[in-house]
């Protein structure tokens, strides 16, 4: 029993950890992406 609830402990803080790598990583390319398309925008238009 201590095995398995040592399993999920682990799964949790893996994830949580994953999360916390992965979300500000994507808020980055996001933000990137939204700044490259804008400039194309305004230099296809302007």
């Amino acid at each position: 029993m201590k095995k398995h609830v040592l399993g999920l402990v682990c799964f949790c803080v893996g994830c949580g950890m994953l999360l916390v790598i992965v979300i500000p990583a994507l808020g980055w390319i996001l933000t990137t992406a939204a700044i490259l398309i804008l400039i194309g925008y305004i230099l296809t238009c302007g």
